[in-house]
């Protein structure tokens, strides 16, 4: 790891936050604009017209409000994550240095930039998270065709 990942871990933790406080924001703005365009709609001559716009606007809300359900529970995965005590074997909220990546294991974001360091942010629920726990320093996983020897867990 090119800075100390005592130092690394929770800046990580940190940029994986703002992110997702950014696109909830993003989101909630999105579906305030939307709500407010679906009110505004007004009956015309052509019903139809109305009828449809409405319907798409009510399925969009629809799949922001669940984005948006999604984003939060990422958000409140990573602040009960942020706390977490250093560990010799991989789970949840761990950070791992492999051969070929920097891994923390917490929210699907996938690679972010972290000062100099790029780190691969991937849920335990993703084929290399699977992979990755309950492993140690000194294993070696293979994930769709590469191997990854676990060189530190933090």
């Amino acid at each position: 790891m090119s800075i100390d990942p005592r130092v690394l871990k929770p800046a990580t933790n940190a940029a994986c936050q703002s992110l997702l406080s950014g696109r909830l924001a993003t989101m909630r703005a999105d579906l305030a604009a939307i709500q407010a365009s679906a009110n505004n709609e007004t009956k015309s001559s052509a019903g139809d017209k109305y009828e449809t716009g409405r319907a798409m606007a009510q399925l969009e809300i629809e799949k922001l409000t669940v984005r948006i359900a999604e984003a939060q529970s990422q958000l409140s995965t990573l602040l009960h994550l942020a706390d977490q005590l250093p560990t010799d074997q991989v789970g949840l909220g761990t950070m791992v240095q492999t051969d070929k990546a920097i891994i923390y294991l917490a929210v699907s974001l996938g690679k972010l930039q972290v000062g100099d360091t790029q780190v691969l942010v991937v849920s335990t629920a993703a084929p290399l998270g699977k992979a990755l726990v309950g492993q140690k320093v000194g294993n070696q996983v293979s994930v769709a065709g590469a191997n990854y020897l676990i060189l530190a867990v933090v």
